[in-house]
């Protein structure tokens, strides 16, 4: 005797599809939430390794770290760093003396100094400059609210100021040594995310921002009132600031660090440990943490 099978009535189906657009819709926030945490992770694991590179490079050179840019036309931090994060191969192939326009190597893309969040190429190129970015920059410090502009050294004014920077990294020849953190290295941001989701596109050092390039320290030529670096920046703004580009302005190396990550931005500390530091964070807790030397503590503040 045969048995007839009622079919899915286009109700049910229906009904079925919308539970089952339901669960995708549940679902695809926490996926997403998932994936995020990884990246962000990961990138958190590339700033502790880099940090762990200062160390590192302290150890071999008598408590120095190395330069943020020792001068235009120089190399900077992130081609120091290199032995330390196991690409010898690359560093062997550089001539520091020589400019990082110049090298080979420069369009070697290295995965410890892209954050995971960036998606566009790893490479920048035009007629007259290219290399392969990075998105992290050296903490050079934060801008004194508190002293006239004219007595500070801000890496772009007219005559560089009085008093020196105040961050982990310098500009010049002459590297800070882990004995002058006074602030102690767990009080102390050193390297941070620099990518920004107000960007510009096709900016290299122009109207400057968005793009680094790792082997650059410092371009060969500079102006009366100007000095950039393509290595370092000095904390004036929280990060993630917005800035208007053409109505603000701002120093080529005031621009906000800044990430991909919703909420914050991480940095790796002189201790190599991380820190996840929130878009809303007391600005003047930030710009403390920026400095090594001026007598200030962190505690819950970040």
């Amino acid at each position: 005797m045969s048995v007839s099978r009622r079919a899915f009535t286009l109700v049910e189906l229906l009904v079925v599809i919308a539970i089952i657009g339901v669960l995708v819709a549940l679902l695809l926030p926490a996926v997403q939430s998932a994936r995020e945490a990884a990246r962000r992770s990961t990138c958190g694991n590339k700033l502790r390794q880099q940090a762990l590179a200062v160390q590192n490079y302290a150890a071999a050179k008598d408590d120095e770290l190395p330069p943020g840019s020792p001068g235009q036309g120089k190399h900077g931090v992130f081609t120091y760093l290199l032995p330390y994060i196991e690409q010898q191969q690359v560093f062997s192939q550089i001539d520091l003396k020589a400019s990082p326009d110049s090298s080979p190597m420069r369009i070697t893309v290295i995965d410890a100094y892209l954050c995971p969040n960036y998606t566009e190429s790893p490479q920048y190129q035009d007629a007259t400059r290219n290399g392969a970015i990075t998105t992290y920059q050296a903490v050079g410090g934060a801008f004194r609210t508190d002293i006239p502009r004219a007595r500070q050294e801000r890496l772009t004014s007219p005559g560089y100021g009085d008093l020196p920077l105040n961050g982990a990294f310098m500009w010049g020849a002459t590297p800070r040594k882990f004995k002058d953190f006074t602030d102690g290295t767990s009080n102390s941001l050193a390297i941070g995310e620099f990518i920004h989701t107000d960007r510009m596109p096709g900016l290299y050092h122009d109207l400057p921002g968005n793009i680094r390039t790792w082997i650059g320290g410092s371009p060969a030529v500079g102006s009366a009132d100007e000095r950039p670096t393509y290595a370092m920046k000095v904390a004036e703004y929280a990060p993630n600031t917005p800035i208007d580009r053409a109505a603000d302005v701002v120093p080529y190396n005031h621009l906000p660090f800044g990430s991909f990550h919703p909420g914050g931005t991480h940095f790796g500390l002189a201790d190599a440990s991380v820190r996840f530091i929130i878009d809303d964070v007391d600005v003047d807790a930030y710009k403390a943490a920026c400095t090594i030397n001026e007598g200030e503590t962190l505690g819950g503040t970040l």
